[in-house]
């Protein structure tokens, strides 16, 4: 995973935390890439029993999705769609 998600498990708490602080939180496509990933580990791993989403900074849990970056991205895979569209 990115570091724009951390993901921790601790006592059947899964906890994924947003951490593009500077940016609060906006979701770029490496950003939602790691997301995805961290929520799929979470769903594969039977020790987790509960997740809490969370971000880092005081400003904002999450400003938005970044356009320029989701443009083009595949709504299927969450990853940059190929070639011009």
């Amino acid at each position: 995973m990115a570091d724009t998600v951390l993901y921790e498990v601790s006592d059947g708490l899964a906890t994924i935390t947003l951490n593009r602080p500077e940016a609060m939180n906006a979701l770029d496509i490496a950003t939602k890439v790691a997301l995805r990933e961290a929520v799929q580990a979470a769903a594969d791993d039977s020790a987790v029993r509960a997740v809490l989403l969370t971000a880092a900074g005081e400003r904002a849990f999450c400003g938005a999705r970044t356009s320029r970056s989701t443009s083009r991205c595949s709504r299927r895979t969450g990853r940059p769609a190929p070639g011009p569209r």
